[in-house]
C-alpha cells in the first residue's frame, strides 16, 4: 500500500515539506494515534515505522501529551530510553533504505492516543528538528486547552502555566540527553 497521508483514510496534514535552506532535505511526518481508535490498523499500515508507547505508564491525567508535565512524566519512565532508542534506530535504517527524496512517516501509538503517544511524538519532533524538518499530527487527541500548558480551573491558570513551562523545558532536556546518548 501507498505510504503517507494521501493514502490514509482520515484527514491528515502532510509530512512537512521544508522551505529553503532545507529544500533538498526530506521531510518527516510524525503521527500519534491510539490503537483503540477507529482506523488504527489502517493508519499503522501507512506508516514506515510505528513505535508502541504502551511500555510507558498511562499518566491518567486530564492534561494531554502536549502538556509539559505529561511529557516530563514520560521522560522519567524507565522505558523511555528504550522507546527513543527504537525510534532512533528505525529512523536511521529508513534513512539508509528509502530513496532520498521520499519523506518519512513515523507512527507513535498507545492505547487511546491522548497521553503517551502524543508526548513521545512531541519529544521526538524536538529531537529530530535539529537535523530533519518535521511536522507532528495528533490524530486522536482531544486537546486540553493550550499549546504548551493545560489547566482545568481559570484561577490556577498562571501557576499551572509556569509549572508546565518548567516541566516542558526539563522534559526536552531529558529527551535531548537520552537521544544524544543513544
Amino acid at each position: 500500500p501507498a505510504k503517507g497521508p494521501a493514502a490514509l483514510p482520515c484527514s491528515l496534514g502532510p509530512a512537512l515539506r521544508p522551505a529553503p535552506p532545507w529544500h533538498m532535505q526530506r521531510g518527516c511526518g510524525i503521527y500519534s494515534f491510539g490503537r483503540r481508535q477507529p482506523q488504527a490498523e489502517q493508519i499503522k499500515g501507512r506508516m514506515d515505522f510505528v513505535a508502541d508507547c504502551e511500555v510507558l505508564h498511562d499518566p491518567r491525567t486530564a492534561c494531554c501529551g502536549v502538556c509539559g508535565q505529561t511529557q516530563l512524566q514520560a521522560t522519567c519512565h524507565p522505558n523511555f530510553g528504550e522507546v527513543m532508542g527504537e525510534l532512533k534506530r528505525a529512523i536511521a535504517d529508513l534513512h539508509e533504505t528509502l530513496p532520498k527524496e521520499q519523506d518519512l512517516f513515523i507512527g507513535v501509538r498507545c492505547k487511546r492516543g491522548r497521553h503517551r503517544s502524543v508526548a513521545i511524538a512531541e519529544l521526538l519532533q524536538t529531537c529530530l528538528r535539529r537535523s530533519l524538518a518535521c511536522a507532528v499530527h495528533h490524530l486522536h487527541v482531544q486537546h486540553c486547552g493550550c499549546p504548551v500548558a493545560c489547566w482545568n480551573h481559570p484561577h490556577e491558570e498562571h501557576q499551572h502555566f509556569a509549572q508546565c513551562q518548567a516541566a516542558l523545558g526539563e522534559a526536552q532536556a531529558h529527551a535531548f540527553t537520552c537521544w544524544d546518548g543513544l
